[in-house]
Parts: C-alpha cells; sequence; structure tokens
C-alpha cells in the first residue's frame, strides 16, 4: 500500500511520522492518521526504513523516536546515501568512501584550478559550489534518459558548466576520488541489486528528491508492504539540484492524507501564503487546511525600521528570524545590525562571527582585564582562551595558550605570555576594521547580546525553522541578477518558504536605496500584494465556510 501524507508549513507532519513509526514498532495504542487493519504494529526497527534529505532529519526522528539510527537496530533509517552506501557496500571502494570526509577541501582545490570560488559553508552559493549543483542536477534529469555518465554531463547546457564537469569528473577517474553524486551513479548502475528487505518504508521530505532520487527509492522499497511518502511540494526549494515539486504530486498512491490544521500559520499569513500558492499554478500540489487560532500580523516596513523594530522585539524575548535570499545580502545586514546597533547576532545551523569570534574574544579581555598578572587562572570555561586564541597574531602565543586551553594545566609559559599579551594587547591581536567598528558600537550601546533571539541567515538555510517574527528581505543584490530569475518557479517557491516561517509576524521589507550597495526586487512588494487582493475573497470564503 501506498500511502501519501501532505503537510503543508505547520502541520505536524514530523509528529504525525513520528507517532506513526510509535505505532509500527507497537509503542502506540492509537495510529496519528487513518491505516488499516493490516498495518503491522510489533516490528522491530531492523525491519522499517525512513528516508530523508539530510543527516538533521535523520537524527531528529530517531531521537524523538528513541531509535538509534544507522546503526545494527535500525539499519535502514539514513539518508538515501546512507542508504546505498549500507545496501550496495559491496559495490563502493572503501578508501574513496572515507574520503568523502575530505570532500569539501578536494572540491575546493580544484574549483581553484578551474578559476572559481568555492565555499565550504552549504548555504553559501558561491560560483564554485553552484557549478557542482549543476552536475548534481544534470545526473538527476539525464542519468535515467542516457544511462551514462559522460553522456548526461554533455547534455548541460552552458558551455563553462559542461566543461567544468567533465574535467571534474575526468579529475575524479583519475585521482580514483567519488563525490556524493557517485553514490547515486552506483546506485543506478546496480539497480536490480538495490532491495531494501524491509516491511514499512517512510520517505520524508519527498518533495526535495529528484527524478534519479524517486527512481532509486521506488527500486529499493518494491517489496514493502507498505510506502509513506510525506512532504509538501510547495516547499521543493533545491530546484538547482534536480529536485520538482510535480514528482511528488504525480506519485500514485492508494490513500492521500492532507494534515488539516497548521499550529505554526496565523489567519492573516496562511492567507498571504495561500495566495501566492495558488498563483504559482501548480497543478494538485495546493492542498486545504485550516490556519491557527491567532489572527496574526502582515504588514510592510523600509529596511532600517525593520531592523530596528527587529532588535526591540528581540530584547523583549521574541524570537525573530531576518531571512535574506543570499549569503551576501546575510553578511551586508549583520554588519549594518553590528555597525550601526552594536548587536550581537545569530545563524541558524552555523555559528555567526559574533558566536565563534567576537563574543568570545571579549570574554577572554574580559578575563586578561581581571587577571592579576601572577595568581593562576583555574580553568572552568575553555571559551574566553579560544576567544584570544582566534585573534593572536603570535604563533608561539597560540600554541601555548592551546596547550593550556586542551589541558587545563597552568604553567609559568603560560603565565608570562598572557603577562606579555595583558601589558601590550594592541601588538598580539589581529583586529580587522570591522572587528573595530562591531566592538566599538558593542561597548558603546547596550552590549546586546542577542544571539539566541535574533537570527539573520538565508531562506534556504530556514527551512524546517520557524520564528514569532519574520522579516522577508524582499530584494536581492544586483549583482545577483544573473544566477537569480525571479520569474522562476523555483524562486518562488523559496519565497513561499520564507513567508511561511512565521508564527505571529510577517514582516516584507521593499527594496531599499543604498548607492554603495545597489539592490533590486526580489518577488517585488507589489507582485505579492496582487497577488494576495485576486486571491483572498476565495480563500476567505472557504475560512468562514471551514476547511
Amino acid at each position: 500500500m501506498r500511502v501519501k501524507i501532505y503537510g503543508p508549513p505547520g502541520t505536524g507532519k514530523t509528529t504525525t511520522l513520528q507517532r506513526t513509526i510509535d505505532y509500527t514498532l507497537g509503542n502506540s495504542s492509537e495510529p496519528p492518521i487513518p491505516l488499516p487493519e493490516s498495518f503491522p504494529t510489533d516490528l522491530e526497527p531492523k525491519n522499517l526504513a525512513f528516508v530523508s534529505f539530510t543527516n538533521t532529519a535523520i537524527d531528529v526522528i530517531g531521537k524523538r523516536t528513541g531509535i538509534t539510527t544507522r546503526s545494527k537496530e535500525a539499519p535502514y533509517m539514513r539518508t538515501i546515501h546512507g542508504l546505498i552506501l549500507s545496501v550496495l557496500a559491496e559495490h563502493f571502494d572503501p578508501v574513496a568512501v572515507d574520503n568523502l570526509g575530505k570532500l569539501a577541501d578536494i572540491q575546493a582545490e580544484f574549483s581553484m584550478r578551474m578559476g572559481y570560488y568555492y565555499s565550504k559553508d552549504p548555504f553559501e552559493f558561491a560560483e564554485g559550489n553552484m557549478k557542482f549543483n549543476v552536475i548534481t542536477r544534470a545526473l538527476e534529469l539525464y542519468l535515467p534518459k542516457t544511462g551514462d555518465v559522460e553522456e548526461a554531463l554533455k547534455l548541460i547546457d552552458n558551455r563553462e558548466d559542461r566543461k567544468f564537469a567533465l574535467a571534474w569528473y575526468r579529475y575524479k577517474r583519475q585521482k580514483k576520488i567519488m563525490d556524493f553524486d557517485d553514490i547515486l551513479v552506483i546506485g543506478y548502475e546496480h539497480l536490480e541489486d538495490f532491495y531494501v528487505p524491509v516491511e514499512v518504508a517512510f520517505i520524508d521530505e519527498g518533495q526535495d528528491n529528484g527524478p534519479l532520487d524517486y527512481i532509486l527509492l521506488e527500486k529499493g522499497f518494491e517489496g514493502a508492504k507498505f510506502v509513506f511518502l510525506a512532504g509538501d511540494p510547495l516547499q521543493s526549494i533545491y530546484g538547482f539540484k534536480g529536485a520538482d515539486p510535480r514528482l511528488f504530486v504525480r506519485w500514485k498512491a492508494d490513500k492521500e492524507i492532507i494534515l488539516p490544521r497548521s499550529y505554526r500559520l496565523p489567519k492573516k499569513v496562511w492567507l498571504l501564503s495561500q495566495s501566492w500558492a495558488l498563483s504559482l499554478g501548480i497543478k494538485g500540489a495546493v492542498v486545504r487546511y485550516a490556519p491557527s487560532e491567532k489572527l496574526g500580523r502582515v504588514s510592510r516596513m523600509k529596511f532600517i525600521e525593520a531592523l530596528s523594530y527587529a532588535v526591540e522585539q528581540a530584547k523583549r524575548g521574541r524570537s525573530v528570524l531576518i531571512l535574506a535570499r543570499t549569503n551576501s545580502l546575510v553578511k551586508f545586514v549583520g554588519n549594518i545590525l553590528s555597525i550601526e546597533f552594536g548587536v550581537a547576532y545569530g545563524h541558524l545551523k552555523r555559528a555567526s562571527y559574533w558566536e565563534s569570534h567576537l563574543l568570545k574574544f571579549i570574554e577572554g579581555l574580559q578575563m586578561l582585564k581581571l587577571w592579576d598578572g601572577v595568581t593562576p587562572i583555574k580553568v572552568q570555561d575553555t571559551k574566553p582562551i579560544t576567544g584570544l586564541i582566534r585573534k593572536l597574531k603570535d604563533k608561539h602565543a597560540r600554541e601555548v595558550l592551546r596547550r593550556w586551553r586542551d589541558s587545563r594545566q597552568w604553567s609559568l609559559e603560560v603565565q608570562a605570555v598572557l603577562q606579555r599579551i595583558k601589558k601590550n594587547p594592541s601588538e598580539y591581536f589581529y583586529i580587522t576594521d570591522f572587528d573595530r567598528q562591531a566592538l566599538k558600537a558593542y561597548f558603546s550601546k547596550a552590549r546586546l547580546d542577542l544571539t539566541e533571539e535574533l537570527i539573520i541567515d538565508t531562506i534556504h538555510a530556514a527551512k524546517g525553522e520557524e520564528a514569532d517574527v519574520v522579516i522577508f528581505l524582499d530584494f536581492i543584490p544586483t549583482r545577483s541578477e544573473e544566477r537569480i530569475n525571479p520569474e522562476e518557479l523555483q524562486e518562488k517557491l523559496v519565497a513561499y518558504v520564507g513567508f511561511t516561517r512565521a508564527r505571529e509576524e510577517l514582516i516584507i521589507v521593499p527594496t531599499p536605496a543604498i548607492k554603495y550597495h545597489p539592490m533590486r526586487d526580489f518577488m517585488g512588494v507589489r507582485q505579492i500584494l496582487g497577488v494576495v487582493n485576486f486571491h483572498k475573497h476565495l480563500l476567505i470564503k472557504e475560512l468562514v465556510g471551514g476547511l
């Protein structure tokens, strides 16, 4: 039996999957969704598969169900790449698999040779990273058609992208290395051997899969008695890697379940997001579900006014999420908050510069200031020492403090180094102009550490997240013009994900006039409001009549 679960934003998709797994294992007496009497209720974890797009999602479901994922207890609760590596282990070179841990370094070096910048930050859309994304997309789309990797790569339209892809393919063969695309390729080449011996299979975040992923999962789970596909086609934002929301919609199911109510989206945010969804024209992707009981708020604010509002709300303890389309815009906004507002902010799935460097450095300086120059310092928290190490110019001083931090053992050598630093810190620390301006603003204003309450990040990084207040920056740097086309469906889906992170309040910020940093519209406030005005009467009628 094939079951498709539509989980619109905030409707509790992950909780529904967790409770269904609990029921499958006999840990719950009631299923969260209607299931037939033949559905198993006493399986062991080894007879169950759970596949999702990221290891983070796998870990979340493991924590909620109490199952140790990626283990002998539950060998088939993995990402699709992990599942293929596990089931088809004999077809992989163990050395090449081990070297996957060094892949980011290898790709960075190769990109540099080819003349492109590559970032190890997974949410940085640098030119080198985008070249590798083009390769992934080509294999997702064309490998099932050509049956040959090189022929699939030759179908890439852009000449420079095609040249990069073929060079990488040949480089890997020469160096006998592999990347994550190769895992899917090997899975496809040995498709007949790809069989996952489970009774029940769950495929989470199905909207993020491409054609090749679906072929592999269909084959792998063809022997399962029950297969669940869960997701939201309107949150398919990895089109640059081959994902297509229509694949989720077209997946044939014996039973379709729509989770009926959002516990996140208030009525006004729901109205805007549903209007936007209807305007996209993806047949079968927009489903009927109810918003939360809250009315909520949707408003428009100028750029600096919105940042000031974000700081004030975060100071009051509300969670605030500032969303940008690009990483360069995230950095731009972060600089303004640091220098103009003196605020320390955070990121979602990575430490911000404030968290990784400046706040720890401040703690280190305060530790030095309080030290009398003689008495041994007892190490209770290593963060202040790490803060000093990251800013030290002198290699010997860094090494001494590292040994002290790791061993927590005071020595005369540590004392001598700290005495020299305390006497003349300006000679020992590397302070950038940004550091100087940010620290000056931090100390001259309210010393606001809002790294927990005020988060700035890209919309892609925010997928699956939520906040009381979401500030949607509806503009992008002008230099992104070639890479980002707001008219493409892919970008409109990204906007949808941004809108639907708000629990209480959504603020849309139109394009500001900044001479030294020219911007252009992302979606355009007029277009967004026009879409709402076009669809709101129908949606309000549905809302009043009950969904």
